[in-house]
């Protein structure tokens, strides 16, 4: 087997949402229930006959509609389909997460309480989340015609769950200040995002990381030189299946952006008083992120945000050892520590195509909290459990790393916090640091699951009437 994909395999055969994902402003995911066997394979096989699905790294449309189409499958939903046993066992064995699925897994994740499974919306019970299908395009009338489009295909009968119904997956729509230039997107509480982008192929910015194929794609090794799925002893025809896929995970996270905009604002007005004129809402929100909200740096002894540059100024936790700009227990800093010389790095990469979802805040000057808006994060992996899921529970779960001025709160955006007396910590030159207490929930998890996105020749082996992988 190659160490590389050649042209014709990132071209061709790897589903383009994992590969380099999409620049449209919106996305419909349907999550949908395989209920006859034949009938879904043959819903399969009209995809690629009809070249609906997106391949490669160039945005191609669907045949016939303004959209692009990916399609992955759960444990459960290849299950249904009729995968054979061995198959399954190593997809298993190789990855226990994939194999047990994302309800399963979700305690490790922090996913308790008011994230557990049981609250989660219908379409992710396991027996519903079978297929996942992505539309991603640049207008709702543009998705509703593919949604069409795709439920009069020969087999679409075959999978149950096209209309929209209780606990559906909400609509992603790409938001951007006024002012903002076209690339620039942001999630709800008011941080750009998207800005570093990880990937296998040439960079799109010098500042971007390129990775080794094994990172994203199965069949190639990854940054630790490892084959983890198609090298020795995996049997060759389970081997070429897998080959130039990609492990996707949906993770829909409700925001509670008006109680995090209300707790920055309590914690300013406190600090004011203590004397800390500087702290302003915007600046904790800086310190906690680890960016300001147009993504510049947090420099350290900056107090106010700074214009933004084209490109963005380059993040580098080398030169700021003590935490003078960005605190150890920031969210970026967590997530990815980069070249930081006091924390370990963060071998395995993860690779972000999510988008927000919900109104902008504040749409409405006397919002209820019982407006949905959120995140739709949207990951890709070679493998869940050591990229995904240690994501969450070594670097956003736990407490920070590094020195003891690091403060001992869990991610203090995007953690499930279960202690109100956790402190975050603001290093201070000369000083006592300032500290942060009081943390709740921001984030909920409302729905999850874990899906393989085959190849062209996976889907076409899904497709297939014989044995898959053996035709």
């Amino acid at each position: 087997m190659s160490k590389e994909p050649t042209a014709e395999d990132l071209e061709e055969e790897v589903q383009g949402l994992a590969l380099t994902g999409y620049s449209n402003p919106m996305m419909r995911s349907l999550v949908l229930r395989v209920q006859e066997r034949d009938a879904a394979r043959k819903f399969v096989r009209s995809l690629l006959q009809q070249e609906l699905v997106g391949f490669g790294t160039t945005e191609r449309v669907a045949k016939g509609l303004a959209c692009k189409i990916n399609i992955g499958f759960t444990y459960e939903g290849l299950q249904a389909l009729g995968a054979p046993a061995d198959l399954l066992q190593v997809l298993k064995d190789k990855s226990p997460a994939f194999g047990e699925g994302a309800i399963l897994r979700a305690a490790r994740l922090g996913d308790a309480g008011p994230s557990a499974p049981e609250r989660w919306g219908a379409v992710f019970q396991r027996s519903n989340a079978h297929a996942w299908i992505s539309i991603h395009a640049d207008d709702p009338k543009s998705i509703d015609a593919a949604v069409g489009c795709l439920q009069s295909l020969p087999g679409a009968t075959g999978l149950a769950g096209w209309a929209a119904g209780e606990g559906a997956v909400p609509e992603g729509v790409h938001m951007r200040d006024q002012g903002d230039p076209p690339e620039v997107r942001r999630v709800h509480f008011g941080l750009r995002d998207n800005i570093t982008k990880p990937g296998i192929l040439p960079p799109r910015l010098p500042e971007d990381p390129r990775h080794q194929p094994g990172e994203l794609l199965l069949g190639y090794p990854n940054d630790a030189q490892a084959d983890l799925w198609t090298a020795e002893p995996t049997p060759t025809h389970i081997a070429a299946f897998l080959r130039n896929g990609s492990f996707g995970v949906l993770r829909q996270m409700w925001q509670d952006v008006a109680g995090f905009e209300t707790y920055l604002q309590k914690q300013s007005d406190a600090l004011n008083d203590l004397g800390h004129v500087f702290a302003s809402p915007q600046y904790l929100k800086a310190k906690l992120s680890g960016r300001w909200p147009n993504g510049m740096p947090v420099r350290p002894f900056a107090t106010k945000q700074p214009a933004a540059t084209a490109p963005l100024e380059k993040i580098d936790f080398a030169a700021d050892l003590r935490g003078l700009g960005c605190p150890f227990g920031a969210h970026i800093r967590r997530a990815n520590p980069r070249t930081d010389k006091l924390l370990p790095d963060r071998k395995r990469a993860l690779f972000r195509r999510g988008i927000p979802y919900g109104p902008p805040y504040p749409a409405y000057p006397a919002e209820a909290k019982s407006i949905d808006r959120g995140l739709l994060g949207v990951f890709f992996c070679g493998r869940i459990e050591d990229q995904f899921e240690q994501l969450i529970t070594e670097w956003l779960e736990k407490n920070p790393l590094g020195p003891p001025n690091r403060g001992w709160s869990k991610d203090p955006i995007s953690s499930q916090h279960d202690d109100p007396k956790a402190e975050f910590h603001i290093p201070q030159l000369n000083a006592d640091p300032i500290v942060l207490k009081g943390f709740r929930p921001f984030v909920r998890t409302r729905g999850m699951l874990y899906a393989l996105f085959p190849s062209r020749r996976g889907l076409a082996a899904i497709a297939s009437d014989d044995y898959w992988g053996r035709a």
